[in-house]
Formats: structure tokens, C-alpha cells, sequence
């Protein structure tokens, strides 16, 4: 075992948006009900979704309550949350970039509701997360990986919009973290 962990538990900073839930698939279903169109998430190339239609429409699915109370879990990352918090070893936090106030405690319910005992002040609103010094990140935006990277390992979940970038360790799924976790740390 490294023994720089010996006395310090490894700090991994989890984005919301993407590797806990799936917001930009749950927009597109917003979005195609509302306009009548067909998008689909392998469809987005560009984190910026102006480029696939009217960002005043995805703005107001964003601002919406009902959007963030009907939010899917992506795959089952809530679980795997909670077990890499029950092991004991990690300090865990969740940032999240927010665009109102009722978004983020509309987050926050959502974490509360799904992880036994998160305690509200590792719910980090946070669009600069290079300004929060963890050990790791694990986040689907390549800009926000890309200003850790100088001092933080990193960790990117793929999304279609950033599958050909490979400079980062890329998951499919939290699934695949406890084991590189082991590999990164112990």
C-alpha cells in the first residue's frame, strides 16, 4: 500500500449530471415531447446542446421542477455510491454545476432519498470544480477534467460527446470504479 493514504482517506469529487443520473438523455425526452422531434443521446457530439436545438427550450426543461423530480439514476450509481462510501476508505463529495437555486436542492433531494446518512455539506454547487482539491474526479464534461488534470487523477464518464478524446481513464458505468479505485489507491 502507498503510504500517503496510510492517515488520509483519498478524496473523490463525483459529478451530478451524467455520472450519477442521466440528465442529458432525460432533457432529450423533454425536449422531443415538447417539439415533436426525435433526438436521441448518441446523436450529441458537443456538450453544448444550442447546436442540436432551441437552447430557450432546453433552458426552460432545465429550470422545470418536474424535469429534476422525474430524473433517472444512471444504471445503478447510486448503489455503488453508497458501497464505495460503506468501504470506508474514500471521502466522497458531490459537485454539481447548477443554474438555479430550486435545481440544486432539487439535487440534493434526490442524493438524500438515495444514499443512506449523505451529509448535505458534501453537496458542493460547483461550476469551477478545479477550485475543489480531491484526489480524483469523475466527471462526463472534458473541460472540467481538463482543468484538474494538472492535480487531480481523473476519470471520464462517456458520453457520446466525448468518445474520441482518450487522454483519461473512460467508464461506461460507476460499475467499473471499485476496481480501479483499488488499482489507483492501493
Amino acid at each position: 500500500m502507498d503510504k500517503k493514504w496510510i492517515y488520509k482517506h483519498p478524496t473523490i469529487l463525483f459529478d451530478f449530471d451524467n455520472v450519477l443520473c442521466d440528465t442529458t438523455k432525460h432533457c432529450l425526452e423533454y425536449y422531443n415531447k415538447a417539439q415533436g422531434t426525435n433526438l436521441k443521446i448518441e446523436d450529441i457530439k458537443s456538450y453544448d446542446l444550442s447546436q442540436y436545438g432551441d437552447w430557450k427550450i432546453f433552458s426552460k426543461i432545465f429550470k422545470s421542477k418536474e424535469f429534476w423530480q422525474t430524473l433517472p439514476e444512471k444504471g445503478n450509481s447510486f448503489e455503488i455510491l453508497q458501497e464505495i462510501i460503506n468501504d470506508g476508505r474514500y471521502d466522497c463529495f458531490i459537485g454539481t454545476s447548477t443554474i438555479t437555486n430550486m435545481e440544486y436542492f432539487e439535487k440534493c433531494k434526490i442524493i438524500q432519498s438515495r444514499i443512506s446518512g449523505f451529509k448535505m455539506s458534501k453537496i458542493i454547487p460547483i461550476k469551477d470544480k478545479s477550485k475543489f482539491r480531491a484526489e480524483l474526479i469523475i466527471d462526463d464534461y472534458l473541460g472540467n477534467l481538463d482543468e484538474c488534470a494538472p492535480f487531480m487523477k481523473c476519470i471520464c464518464m462517456d458520453m457520446p460527446f466525448n468518445e474520441t478524446d482518450r487522454k483519461y481513464i473512460h467508464i461506461h458505468s460507476l460499475e467499473e470504479l471499485p476496481d480501479i479505485l483499488e488499482d489507483l489507491f492501493y
